[in-house]
């Protein structure tokens, strides 16, 4: 009787480009297969793609607690009001000086990719911020860092053109950071402002 033995050789998919994972995934090879990570601030299976979860202005997830401003105009348009497509809005304090700002603790620290601005809503009080630029702090206390451009300068982003149109602005990588902060520069009169922040949601 004739015996023969096999003998079994692992294939690396990762080296022979066989993989399926994607552009923004890193394969680590296996013994008879192989998996696929997502880079940070990614998620998926493989085939990863940018983390735009809405981080919790807009359901609530994010406490009223977390959210503070440099001013408020009245309890009525105060910090917590600022949450995108709510009834309400933000209003700064028309007498203020300084830095006008409004920020949120998302209670984490997680990859946040961009936000989410929007006007007023209201037609009698036509509003909004038109440019803006946003820094971020990893922790109560931390140093704040500006999400900045290829020569260290803040980036001053472009808002919105109406009180109630959303627009979605995206960093060019993501930041890993618990408290991101908009700083308002320019606005259409008053400051008047809804929001969310998009990243990477807590599992």
């Amino acid at each position: 009787m004739a015996y023969f033995i096999h003998l079994c050789t692992d294939v690396d998919e990762c080296t022979l480009g066989t993989d399926n994972c994607g552009a923004n995934a890193v394969c680590t090879n296996t013994v008879g297969s192989f998996t696929c990570d997502c880079n940070v601030g990614y998620s998926g299976d493989g085939l990863c793609t940018v983390c735009v979860d809405n981080l919790g202005m807009t359901n609530s997830d994010i406490p009223d607690a977390n959210i503070h401003a440099s001013s408020e105009y009245s309890s009525s348009y105060g910090a917590t009001k600022g949450r995108l497509n709510g009834s309400s809005y933000w209003k700064a304090a028309h007498s203020q000086a300084g830095p006008i700002w409004i920020e949120v603790d998302i209670g984490y620290l997680t990859h946040v990719f961009g936000v989410i601005t929007q006007g007023s809503g209201q037609a009698s009080h036509a509003d909004y911020v038109k440019s803006f630029t946003v820094s971020t702090f990893e922790t109560t206390g931390a140093n704040e860092e500006f999400i900045k451009d290829q020569n260290g300068e803040a980036i001053e982003f472009l808002g919105n053109v109406d009180y109630s149109t959303e627009v979605t602005t995206f960093f060019s990588e993501p930041v890993h950071v618990r408290i991101v902060r908009i700083n308002c520069l320019t606005s259409s009169g008053y400051y008047r402002l809804r929001f969310e922040i998009l990243g990477c949601k807590k599992e």
